[in-house]
C-alpha cells in the first residue's frame, strides 16, 4: 500500500470514513509510527534534483536505465554513497512541509471517528504473515527504507521480502546481493536469510552476495558484529569488521576469511570493479549491471581481467576497454549484445 498517497488523500479529505479509520489505526500502531518516520526521513533527505541513490520506483527506474546501455550514466542515480550527503531543505515537496501541521489534524480527527472494533485473532495472524517484496530486474539498483529505520541497498537482479509487521519481526529473505545498514534494536535482532545461511545482527552494516547460479553465498562485514549460521549443519561463526563468511554450493563447512570490504561494497558506490576475474564472470556481471543480454559467436575466452569503471561509463566504453585485454569485437543492438571472438 502506498502510504505517501494515503497520507495525501487523508489530508485532502479523499478517504472514506472506513479508509480513514484504517489509516489512523495503522498510524498509531508501533509499526505505523516507525514506517511513517521512515517516510518523512526519506522525503527530507531526497530533496535534491539528483538523488544520491535511486529509490524503489520501478516504472521510473526501468525508463532511466536504458540510458546506461549506450552512453548514459552507468549508475542510475549519479554519485552513490553508503552515507548520504544532506541536501538543502528547500528541495522538499510542499506536501511534506505540511506534515507537522497535518499530524495535529490527524490525531484530533481520530477522536471524532466511530469507536473501532478489535480485529479477529485470525485476521491479525494473517496480517503478521503478509510479506512485502521488492525485486530489481537487471540494470536496476535501489535503496529501500525499512519500517524500523534500517536501509537496504539492493543490487540488480536481486529480491528481498519481509513481513509487514517488520518492526517486531525483523527477518528478511534475500536472493541476489544487498548491503544492509541496520538500525540498532536490542529487543529485535535483525536477520537475513540467504539460501542456507542466516545472518543475525543488532546494529551494523554488512554485504551479502547470494545470486542464484553462483557457486557460493558470501557475507562480508563492514561495521559492528554479526553471527552467520548454516541451516543444514547448524554450525555458526561470528564475524568482526573486515571478515567474511562463505558457504560453497553443496559445501559442508562454513569458511571464515579476511576480506577486502571496499572491493565487496564498491557496487554500492556505483563503481564496477573486476580483480583477476574470469571473462565469463565479467560478462554475467555486465548483463546484470546494464540490463542486457550478451551472446557469443565463437569460443568464450578463458582469460582473467582486472579493471575499475567509475560511474558514467557506458557499456560501449567498458566493452571497448575489455577488448584490449581479451581480443573480441562487439555489437550493441538495444538490450542485445553480440561478442565475436576468433
Amino acid at each position: 500500500m502506498d502510504r505517501k498517497k494515503q497520507l495525501d488523500d487523508f489530508i485532502e479529505g479523499k478517504l472514506s470514513q472506513e479508509e480513514a479509520k484504517d489509516f489512523l489505526n495503522w498510524l498509531m500502531s508501533e509499526e505505523g509510527e516507525e514506517e511513517f518516520s521512515a517516510l518523512i526521513d526519506e522525503e527530507w533527505f531526497s530533496g535534491t534534483k539528483e538523488k544520491e541513490y535511486a529509490e524503489f520506483d520501478m516504472e521510473k527506474l526501468l525508463g532511466r536505465t536504458k540510458k546506461a546501455k549506450g552512453g548514459g550514466p552507468l549508475y542510475l542515480s549519479g554519485k552513490a554513497r553508503v552515507s548520504d550527503r544532506i541536501p538543502k531543505r528547500n528541495g522538499i515537496r510542499s506536501t511534506w512541509l505540511k506534515v507537522a501541521a497535518s499530524l495535529v489534524i490527524i490525531f484530533s480527527l481520530s477522536f471524532l471517528l466511530i469507536k473501532w472494533t478489535e480485529e479477529p485473532v485470525s485476521k491479525q495472524v494473517e496480517s503478521t504473515l503478509e510479506l512485502v517484496t521488492r525485486k530489481n530486474p537487471s540494470g536496476i539498483k535501489t535503496r529501500i527504507h525499512l519500517p524500523d529505520g534500517s536501509i537496504v541497498y539492493l543490487n540488480a537482479e536481486s529480491t528481498v521480502s519481509y513481513p509487514k509487521s517488520f518492526v517486531n519481526n525483523r527477518t528478511i529473505h534475500l536472493t541476489g546481493e544487498a548491503f544492509f545498514e541496520v538500525k540498532k534494536d536490542s529487543l529485535h535482532p535483525f536477520s537475513v536469510v540467504s539460501d542456507r545461511l542466516t545472518t543475525v545482527a543488532l546494529g551494523t552494516s554488512f554485504n551479502i552476495r547470494a545470486f542464484e547460479g553462483d557457486n557460493s553465498v558470501e557475507v562480508t562485514l563492514a561495521t559492528g558484529k554479526v553471527k552467520v549460521s548454516d541451516a543444514i549443519t547448524s554450525k555458526s561463526l561470528t564475524l568482526l569488521p573486515g571478515e567474511a563468511a562463505r558457504m560453497k554450493a553443496g559445501g559442508k563447512e562454513l569458511e571464515k576469511y579476511s576480506a577486502d570490504v571496499s572491493m565487496s561494497t564498491q557496487w554500492v558506490r556505483g563503481v564496477l570493479v573486476f580483480k583477476n576475474t574470469s571473462f565469463k564472470k565479467i560478462i554475467k556481471r555486465l548483463e546484470r549491471w546494464y540490463g542486457v543480454e550478451i551472446h557469443f559467436k565463437g569460443k568464450v575466452a578463458d582469460e582473467k581481467c582486472s579493471g575499475e569503471f567509475m560511474e558514467g561509463e557506458s557499456l560501449a566504453n567498458v566493452l571497448s576497454v575489455l577488448s584490449y585485454s581479451v581480443e573480441f569485437e562487439y555489437e550493441i543492438k538495444g538490450n542485445q549484445v553480440i561478442i565475436t571472438q576468433n
